[in-house]
């Protein structure tokens, strides 16, 4: 089971989209690099720490769910 999972994120500000679809899962131990063109990757890593609320999608730490969850309570930064 993965550590952390980023299940199907979209995000859009002012009605245009900067993040579609966005998957990806993180093993425990494993380091990951993001690296795409044009792919905002501070917005990920906003919505992962729960700095930014994702439009669609969800975010699975440890098989709990954490969209919702304040940011001072997800254990992870």
């Amino acid at each position: 089971m993965a550590l952390l999972q980023v299940i199907s994120i979209s995000k859009s500000f002012d009605h245009t989209p900067v993040l579609r679809d966005v998957s990806f899962h993180v093993d425990q131990g494993e380091i990951v690099c993001m690296l795409a063109q044009r792919m905002r990757q501070d917005d990920v890593l906003r919505i992962v720490a729960g700095l930014e609320k994702a439009d669609a999608g969800d975010v699975i730490f440890d098989e709990r769910p954490m969209l919702g969850v304040p940011v001072h309570r997800r254990g992870l930064g």
